[in-house]
């Protein structure tokens, strides 16, 4: 059986992009543009991996972590963000931010936009190995 990946991002023109490059590494590859849709999905359907945006409609990326944390659903993370995350986070030490980082830290890989689609597969192919 193919391994499935839902992907959560409002930028369809990457979405398409990533469901095409995905598709041909023979993946199953579904993707929603928010994350009240996302939640849906994961709740309706089994998923191996996950591929997540923070800045999305609805429920953010923080928001699905969190309840993916509280759920104790098994499924690989990778969150693709065009926020500088960590460093950004991380530099103001608040209570809020404490919590961001910790819900990042429930992600196997954390990737910046723009990102090297080379890179992001062979990550994906290395969660797959353990």
């Amino acid at each position: 059986m193919k391994n499935r990946i839902l992907i959560i991002d409002d930028d369809l023109d990457l979405c398409e992009v990533l469901k095409e490059s995905f598709e041909d590494e023979g993946y199953d590859v579904s993707h929603v543009q928010s994350g009240l849709t996302g939640q849906k999905e994961l709740i309706r359907n089994t998923y191996d991996y996950l591929i997540l945006d923070i800045k999305i409609p609805g429920l953010n990326g923080f928001d699905i972590l969190g309840w993916l944390k509280d759920t104790g659903k098994k499924i690989r993370i990778i969150v693709l963000t065009g926020m500088p995350l960590r460093g950004e986070i991380s530099e103001i030490d608040t209570p809020q931010n404490s919590h961001k980082m910790q819900l990042l830290e429930h992600a196997d890989a954390v990737f910046n936009k723009p990102y090297n689609l080379d890179t992001l597969l062979t990550t994906l192919k290395s969660l797959a190995d353990h």
